[in-house]
């Protein structure tokens, strides 16, 4: 994923993300909630880590020289971002959905960019 621009990633990411939650329903309670009982996070935890560790995985390929701190935290703070986003995305019906979903990886982009590059 190195040699696609920070646009394509995002479409290659966002994009199949939106339409399994819109497929599966029940996947954004488990995924994007943060209010859930702490058995049902319990449940998440290794949902919710193996996702970090591919964003940060993503993150040290596009950006060697970043210092690891830094790296967890930029994937950290995007993977929060999405989540934060999605259930307004989801939630959208026809094409005010593909604004939201613009906007969502709008915010990513201008997040991400000054990190990662182009």
């Amino acid at each position: 994923m190195t040699g696609l621009s920070l646009d394509e990633l995002l479409d290659r990411i966002i994009d199949p993300l939106i339409v399994f939650n819109l497929a599966n329903p029940g996947f954004k309670a488990l995924f994007a909630r943060a209010d859930m009982p702490e058995a049902m996070t319990a449940a998440t935890r290794p949902l919710h880590a193996a996702v970090l560790g591919r964003v940060e995985a993503i993150i040290a390929a596009r950006a060697p020289g970043l210092p690891a701190d830094r790296c967890a935290r930029t994937a950290e703070v995007s993977v929060r971002m999405f989540k934060a986003l999605l259930p307004l995305v989801l939630a959208a019906k026809g094409d005010e959905r593909e604004t939201f979903r613009a906007e969502l990886k709008r915010a990513l982009r201008g997040y991400l960019e000054p990190v990662i590059g182009a």
